[in-house]
């Protein structure tokens, strides 16, 4: 199945601001020319694609210096949000070049495939620095270190 070009562009709400696109979202705009498209084949699709990285669990992200985070710390981050249920996420940036555009893919997932991502502009056409690439941790507030 090919996936709409209008994926490949930020969408916007009623008032003109970026809305993350999710598997709904994209099922949503499948459903409008194929009414018979039932979700799994849009996460298939989706995953087929190439557009998005592989979802990664806490256990998988490492610091802007390739290391893995103690497990002391990544079990505490993990049961501190679901014991407060916080929502803790793993972000991702994407160099893409679908289209012939240079694009930017911000990726977030909650670990549970729980998908959300948008386009960034390309940084005037550079590429982006090392620590950049790796995925990386986004800190819940309040964070484990403030209680």
């Amino acid at each position: 199945m090919t996936l709409p070009q209008a994926i490949y562009e930020n969408r916007l709400d009623q008032s003109g601001l970026v809305v993350p696109w999710d598997t709904q979202s994209i099922h949503e705009l499948l459903c409008q020319t194929s009414p018979n498209q039932n979700l799994r084949a849009t996460e298939r699709a989706l995953e087929d694609s190439g557009l998005l990285p592989a979802t990664l669990k806490l256990e998988q992200v490492t610091d802007e210096h390739g290391e893995h985070l103690k497990r002391s710390v990544s079990k505490q981050i993990s049961e501190n949000a679901k014991r407060k249920r916080y929502l803790s996420l793993v972000i991702q940036i994407k160099q893409l070049s679908e289209l012939g555009k240079n694009r930017i893919l911000l990726f977030a997932n909650d670990g549970r495939a729980g998908r959300k991502w948008l386009y960034l502009d390309a940084l005037h056409g550079k590429p982006l620095n090392n620590p950049l690439n790796r995925p990386c941790l986004l800190y819940t507030s309040p964070s484990p270190r403030d209680s």
